[in-house]
């Protein structure tokens, strides 16, 4: 229908701005450098349109990303698919292998989930989804999580981002990963619960959580499972969305502020991965995401910080690929996004 195919454009607009705008990338890779580094994996389980993708690359990682939206994973193709180091699948993640329906919002295509309570029921639980509507819906593949690693590896870090069904998707996990990170929600908090006590039966896993789409870790230390959970259930600091981290104990641990529950080495610090909080713990959210939240800060209806991107400056001569000139064309619609992020409190279905 030509009303889907306006709505779907105008969807993956609006996602290429928030993504892809200038001065987020810097953001990502800071985030993510004390998990991945040159010559890890890193597996981007709902890779969108692939800001993620990109930072583990940029960061020397080796990535396999997951998008199982067709009309989305063009232009995850398009934006990094050429580089040697990125394998594109179209399979959905879930606890088998096997198929699946796949339920679309063209207007916020990051919000398309195989979740079957989630675009039914979602905005009764949290109000903010109200204006959100999933329009059609595709049968996709899936394969599972321990498939993945038995062909590319055991991965470094895993991102798992798919709209509610983050909890199915560790269920196809056997292996103790070092790192992960799976998204919360309310209205949906069972999931990320249930993800938490997944985990605890895998290994000993730590915790941390990042509000939005921050970039910085939101307690000090690192927590355990149970505490994790009572955070979740306990208000979580009035934050309605955001990701909760995990790594196992003694293999990843902070690299400065971040204190694992563990301990550190006899330096004072610990070996790899580690969380920044600038107001105490535990978990005091920390409001400087690097600019507008993007989707998931949008469902709070809060302000997000007002912060001009501080890009370098890129010589024409380093735009030597299409996709390279794209970016730089998205770069005139920065202010648009600047604008649309300083509007606040916004739609709930301007979520991508």
């Amino acid at each position: 229908m030509a009303k889907h195919r306006i709505e779907r454009w105008f969807g993956l607009v609006r996602s290429l701005i928030i993504y892809w705008r200038p001065g987020r990338q810097r953001g990502l890779q800071e985030l993510y450098r004390p998990f991945v580094g040159a010559g890890d994996l890193a597996f981007d389980v709902g890779a969108h349109l692939g800001d993620r993708t990109h930072a583990f690359r940029k960061l020397g990682a080796r990535v396999v990303a997951l998008e199982p939206q067709p009309a989305v994973r063009r232009w995850l193709e398009f934006l990094v698919g050429r580089s040697r180091d990125v394998s594109i699948r179209s399979e959905a993640v879930g606890r088998a292998v096997g198929t699946a329906r796949l339920a679309l919002s063209h207007r916020t295509p990051s919000m398309s989930s195989l979740a079957e309570d989630w675009p039914g029921g979602l905005s009764e639980r949290n109000p903010a989804f109200r204006g959100v509507s999933w329009d059609d819906s595709v049968t996709v593949p899936v394969t599972t999580l321990d498939a993945l690693i038995e062909q590319y590896g055991l991965p470094r870090f895993c991102k798992i981002d798919v709209e509610g069904y983050e909890a199915e998707v560790l269920e196809g996990l056997s292996h103790r990963i070092p790192a992960l990170s799976v998204e919360f929600v309310v209205g949906a908090l069972d999931v990320a619960e249930a993800c938490v006590r997944r985990l605890e039966s895998l290994g000993e896993y730590e915790f941390n959580a990042v509000e939005g789409e921050g970039r910085k870790f939101m307690s000090k230390r690192w927590l355990g499972a149970d505490e994790m959970v009572a955070w979740l259930e306990g208000g979580r600091g009035n934050v309605s969305s955001g990701d909760v981290y995990a790594r196992l104990r003694g293999e990843t641990d902070t690299t400065g502020d971040g204190e694992s529950n563990a301990g550190a080495g006899e330096d004072g610090h610990s070996d790899r991965a580690g969380g920044h909080s600038s107001t105490g713990d535990p978990m005091v959210a920390d409001h400087d995401d690097g600019g507008c939240r993007g989707d998931r800060g949008e469902r709070s209806g809060g302000h997000p910080a007002r912060r001009r991107d501080r890009t370098a400056r890129t010589p024409l001569a380093a735009f030597d690929r299409p996709r390279d000139w794209a970016r730089l064309a998205l770069g005139s619609v920065s202010a648009a996004s600047d604008r649309l992020c300083r509007l606040g409190p916004s739609s709930p279905s301007d979520r991508l």
